[in-house]
C-alpha cells in the first residue's frame, strides 16, 4: 500500500458570497460596465452591512460611505458607450477579481473553515500591490498591513 497525504478538503462558496457575486454583477449592470471587477464586489460588501467582510471594513474606514463613492466613480471611467446596449447575461471578470477567487480558497483553510466568505477575498485583494482596488483601499488607509491584525483573532475563534 502506497502511503499518500490526506489532502485537506476544498473549501467551498458561501451561500452569503453567492449572493454577494450576484450582487456584484446587478451592480457591474447598474453602472454600465460590461465586466464585473473587485470594486463592485467591495461596492456589494458595503451595501449589506451586516457581512463580517463590512463589519471589518467599517472598522478600518472612517467614511464607508466616501469609499464606496471612490470605488463608483473609478468604474464609472469604464461605462460603455451611452448607445450600446446594457450588458446582459454571463459578465467576464477581471484579472484582480480572478486572483482573489483563485487565493480565496487557501485564506479560508488558514482562518480554519470550509466555507469561502467575503471575508476571505479582502486579504488577496489588498495584497496586490498594483492592483485598482488596493490602490484606492491604501488612499483610505485600507492595506493588507492593516487588516491582517484583524484577521488574527477572527481565525482563532474558528478554530
Amino acid at each position: 500500500m502506497w502511503p499518500f497525504a490526506k489532502r485537506p478538503p476544498k473549501p467551498f462558496l458561501s451561500e452569503n458570497l453567492k449572493c454577494l457575486i450576484a450582487q456584484s454583477r446587478e451592480t457591474a449592470i447598474g453602472l454600465r460596465n460590461d465586466f464585473v471587477g473587485a470594486e463592485h464586489l467591495l461596492l456589494a460588501i458595503l451595501a449589506t452591512p451586516a457581512t463580517p467582510a463590512a463589519q471589518v471594513i467599517s472598522r478600518l474606514l472612517v467614511s464607508p460611505a466616501l469609499f464606496a463613492v471612490c470605488l463608483q466613480t473609478h468604474v464609472a471611467a469604464h461605462q460603455i458607450a451611452p448607445e450600446a446596449p446594457e450588458p446582459a447575461g454571463s459578465l467576464p471578470l477581471t484579472r484582480e477579481l480572478e486572483h482573489a477567487f483563485s487565493s480565496c480558497g487557501r485564506v479560508a483553510r488558514e482562518m480554519g473553515t470550509l466555507e469561502v466568505e467575503a471575508l476571505h477575498l479582502l486579504p488577496p485583494l489588498l495584497a496586490l500591490p498594483h492592483g485598482a482596488v488596493a490602490k484606492l483601499s491604501a488612499e483610505f488607509g485600507l492595506t493588507f498591513e492593516v487588516l491582517l491584525p484583524l484577521l488574527r483573532p477572527l481565525a482563532a475563534r474558528q478554530t
